[in-house]
């Protein structure tokens, strides 16, 4: 009987969150990128795909897109990417956006929780 309550299962379809940073596409609910920790509100997946030699990685939370020739690099360019987003769109004026920039910045605001210091 012992061995039973021992045998602690996750209850089916539960996932344990992951992050970018430990290079997974599936329920990422942090992205890391340098000094940024990006905390998001809900767990994301990324689209993977390969092709010729590349591996492709899409988030179509928000449009990103990135493509490194191992997963390892196209997880810490699509980082990159969504920090670069993050400092460059999101943080920015509307009037200082098109629409397009605009559109990004409100998907990058619903889904970003918190930005902490790694």
């Amino acid at each position: 009987m012992a061995a039973k309550t021992l045998d602690r299962k996750r209850a089916p379809g539960r996932k344990k969150p992951s992050t970018v940073a430990e290079n997974v596409t599936e329920g990422v609910v942090v992205i890391q990128h340098g000094e940024k920790r990006f905390r998001l509100r809900r767990p994301i997946s990324l689209k993977v795909e390969r092709s010729e030699g590349w591996v492709w990685l899409e988030c179509p939370a928000v449009g990103i897109l990135a493509a490194e020739k191992t997963e390892v690099a196209a997880l810490q360019s699509f980082a990159e990417e969504f920090a670069f987003c993050w400092e460059f769109y999101a943080q920015e004026d509307d009037r200082k956006l098109t629409a397009g920039a605009r559109k990004l910045k409100k998907s990058l605001l619903l889904l970003v929780a918190a930005v902490e210091k790694a």
